[in-house]
């Protein structure tokens, strides 16, 4: 193990590994759909590398361009983003820059999905609604890591005296639970 900083500079098959490793120690998934959009060129075989390593993990990588490209062991698929469903990881390409590919990724993701952003020398980052996990400048490019923005319920808390006689308490309690909301 070695720590890596959040802003870091590495070669492109490590900076890929290491996002890997963020995406695995944030989610429970043994099967990962990925989905790539390219236009210049695919790091999904870079990804698929990184993820045989890991013999439990089965992945389903989908290679969308419409571009004549190529990538070994990979179908590449004339599709738009949004024929997708239910990915783990989408693969874009400057999506700092196109707020309405982002959206569309979002809308694609499962839960606790993430998306890889390839981003050009010109990185400004504008991810609204989406947290950025890590960011890996490579020999070509930066790699950005986000996630939708978790947001937490807030708490409720009901103060109760316990005397042992009387239980006015009670119904408060119960139509707390009742309201599903977290209680303490």
């Amino acid at each position: 193990h070695k720590f890596v900083p959040f802003d870091t500079e590495l070669p492109m098959q490590s900076a890929v590994r290491v996002l890997v490793q963020i995406f695995l120690e944030n989610t429970l998934s043994l099967k990962v759909k990925i989905v790539e959009v390219a236009k210049t060129g695919a790091i999904s075989p870079i990804l698929q590398e990184a993820f045989n390593d890991q013999p439990l993990v089965k992945t389903e990588i989908t290679l969308l361009s419409d571009e004549n490209l190529t990538a070994p062991n990979l179908k590449v698929h004339n599709k738009t983003l949004s024929s997708e469903k239910q990915c783990e990881i989408v693969i874009l390409e400057g999506a700092s820059g196109n707020l309405e590919l982002l959206q569309e990724a979002e809308g694609v993701l499962k839960e606790n999905g993430i998306i890889i952003s390839r981003e050009g020398d010109d990185l400004s980052p504008n991810f609204p609604g989406l947290a950025l996990l890590a960011q890996v400048k490579t020999e070509t490019e930066t790699l950005v890591l986000l996630r939708k923005v978790v947001s937490y319920r807030k708490e409720h808390v009901i103060m109760a005296k316990f005397d042992g006689t009387t239980y006015d308490w009670l119904p408060k309690l119960q139509s707390a639970m009742r309201n599903e909301t977290k209680t303490l």
